[in-house]
Formats: C-alpha cells, structure tokens, sequence
C-alpha cells in the first residue's frame, strides 16, 4: 500500500499548484461542474487513442464527472480539445515559449469552460501533463525546493518528480 500523504504536504501541493502561479496568488479554483466533452484533431490524435481513452476513464473515476470523447467536428459547450500537432506548428503557435505542450483554460466564476491543449505529435509524454491543466491546476510543481517529495505530471517535463499518468499527488 502507498505511504499515507501527510496533510500540510498536501495543502501546499494544492496550493501551489491550483492556487498560485509564478509565485503570485490567483486565489481562485476553477473546475468542470457538468460532463466534459473531448475531441482529438491533429497528425497523431489516432495513434493515442488508447491512451486517451484509458485517462478519460480515470479523469471520470478521479473526479465524478463524465470526460467522453465525440467526434473531432462536434460543436459542442463544455468541451476540452486535444491537439497533437508537429514540432513545427508548435513553434509557430509558441515562438517565444520553447513549448512542446501547451494547455489554454477559459471559465468564470470557479468554473471551466473549455480548454484546448495542443501536444507536439513527438511529446505524448505531456498528455496527462497538459490534461492536468484542463482539469483547472494551472501551476508547476517546483519539486525540491518545497522540501516535499512528490512524483507528479505536474513537475516540468525534464525534473526527476515528473510523474507519467495521475498519481497519489
């Protein structure tokens, strides 16, 4: 069995990660309230279908709501839309940013609305990452420098805490 989190550990986990960013206070929690639909697009989204499919079953476990896939054209509300585009579309979107992932979150009033996460085709790794994101945790996890271990897919993409899949964190 794994090692009880301690509960301080935990609230500055979830106050770094969904309350604060870059070090400053937002002070607000956003997160879905009603079923979310997915929809893939891009050059890889089949090839990640599996995987895809496997962490919307354990977003829906994790957080009570329904995440379920339609159609890539579907038009819908309340919807999160994956993206795997190729290294060169990710420069173009993000030229200043180096970015290989990156997630966008729109809501109001403590409740998202849609996100759109766009992946380098090469860099699946980041999709619980980036969906971490859509599901409202809008801060890195900074790792050492808490004095908290914790393996998470929050940590940046090349620090030893980075955690692949969801986890205890």
């Amino acid at each position: 069995a794994a090692a009880a989190i301690p509960p301080d550990d935990f609230l500055t986990f979830f106050d770094i990660l969904a309350l604060s960013w870059r070090g400053r206070r937002n002070g607000r929690v956003r997160k879905w309230t009603q079923p979310v639909h997915v929809r893939t697009r891009g050059i890889a989204a089949a090839a990640h279908k599996d995987a895809i499919e496997a962490m919307l079953e354990e977003a829906s476990a994790l957080c009570g709501l329904p995440f379920q896939r339609v159609a890539a054209g579907a038009k819908r509300d309340k919807v999160v839309t994956l993206y795997f585009v190729s290294g060169r579309e990710m420069r173009r979107l993000y030229p200043s940013q180096n970015a290989v992932c990156f997630a966008h979150t729109q809501g109001n009033w403590g409740k998202l609305h849609t996100a759109r996460v766009h992946i380098g085709a090469e860099h699946a790794d980041c999709l619980h990452h980036e969906f971490m994101h859509a599901l409202g945790f809008d801060g890195h996890w900074p790792g050492a420098e808490t004095g908290i271990e914790a393996a998470t897919a929050l940590a940046q993409r090349s620090a030893p805490e980075r955690a692949h899949g969801f986890s205890a964190w």
